[in-house]
């Protein structure tokens, strides 16, 4: 693969971000700009920002993995974190500004509770602030190892150099930036994740023959959101896990300080549509492309380039694009992966 246009397109791509990085700097006057971006988020803006960090490298790697592996019947944990997500939009997101503001324009859910509770020991703060960033650890460590499987994919770098390579990137323009810096990118960057699953869903149910066509062992129950790819009916237990996945969006701090960064209470019905409606399309267009990819590389004799199913969206971006497209396309990966992570990176847990 003509290494030139791929380096190219990262380049240019990272270049906007710190780009967009100093334009917020320059307007930073407080740590209240720093951390909510003065409470002056756009409906778009929270929306977006809201949505592309909630989906991450899972999105783009692990869900079309597991539609490849196990077909639709993977859909569900998608249903489940929407679910969550607008439930968190209706019930959590007018309540959670009102009161931050009231409470002294608190910048952090910690210094929330510390306000709510009448806590002065700083213990409420300190725990709440510890379990953050013990989950926070955890979250943007699964991101980091996405930048890193991408960057060794496409450049041959080592894991460990990849992970390093992916957390200064994250970090450069995060630290500079700031939380609006962060919001911004996240626009452009849930724009780059649609749009690369449409391009990819597209094009690749065009050029195939039968995109559902029925291969090996995966039987016309693969296509069934009910069923597991054996043809079994799913579990109750299953369903339950599914199910559970709905919570996250209740109290994700990266959503949550969305909600607080709203530049008016009477924005958020509105930010609601847009999320949900992004979120729905990038995570039914991320299964599509899963239960694509498996016909579509057996086609064309290279079923084997998907051994390991993580890697499915990278191979399908370097086998049926031309370099320029594929780089647009793997930008979406290192995209997915830097909106989550930044979006932690800027949370202050105190």
């Amino acid at each position: 693969m003509p290494f030139f246009w791929l380096i190219v397109v990262f380049a240019a791509y990272f270049a906007m971000l710190i780009a967009i990085a100093v334009a917020g700097a320059r307007r930073m006057r407080d740590m209240s700009e720093y951390v909510l971006g003065g409470r002056r988020l756009s409906s778009v803006t929270a929306a977006l920002s809201a949505g592309s960090s909630t989906t991450s490298a899972w999105t783009m790697l692990a869900l079309p993995a597991l539609a490849f592996t196990f077909g639709a019947v993977e859909i569900w944990v998608p249903v489940a974190i929407v679910i969550g997500v607008w439930l968190s939009w209706t019930f959590i997101a007018s309540r959670l500004r009102r009161y931050t503001i009231a409470a002294g324009n608190v910048l952090t859910i910690p210094e929330f509770y510390e306000v709510r509770f009448g806590e002065r020991t700083g213990a409420l703060r300190t725990i709440s602030g510890l379990t953050t960033m013990l989950f926070v650890l955890f979250y943007v460590s699964s991101g980091l190892v996405g930048g890193a499987k991408l960057l060794e994919t496409v450049f041959g770098l080592e894991y460990v150099t990849g992970v390093t390579v992916t957390l200064i990137a994250i970090a450069s323009y995060t630290l500079i930036g700031g939380f609006m810096a962060v919001s911004r990118t996240d626009v452009t960057q849930a724009l780059l994740m649609v749009g690369s699953l449409l391009i990819m869903v597209i094009a690749l149910a065009g050029w195939t023959e039968n995109p559902f066509l029925e291969i090996g062992n995966y039987s016309t129950d693969w296509l069934n959101p009910f069923n597991n790819a054996d043809g079994s009916r799913i579990t109750l237990a299953a369903a339950a896990s599914m199910a559970g996945w709905a919570v996250g969006g209740l109290g994700a701090q990266r959503i949550l300080q969305r909600f607080m960064a709203l530049e008016r209470e009477d924005q958020v019905k509105r930010s609601k549509r847009i999320s949900i409606a992004w979120l729905i399309s990038v995570f039914v267009l991320a299964v599509m492309l899963g239960l694509i990819a498996r016909p579509a590389l057996a086609e064309i004799g290279m079923l084997d380039l998907a051994a390991d199913p993580e890697r499915v969206y990278l191979v399908m971006a370097e086998v049926f694009f031309h370099p320029v497209v594929t780089g647009l396309l793997l930008t979406a990966v290192i995209a997915a992966v830097m909106s989550t992570a930044d979006s932690h990176c800027c949370w202050p847990p105190r």
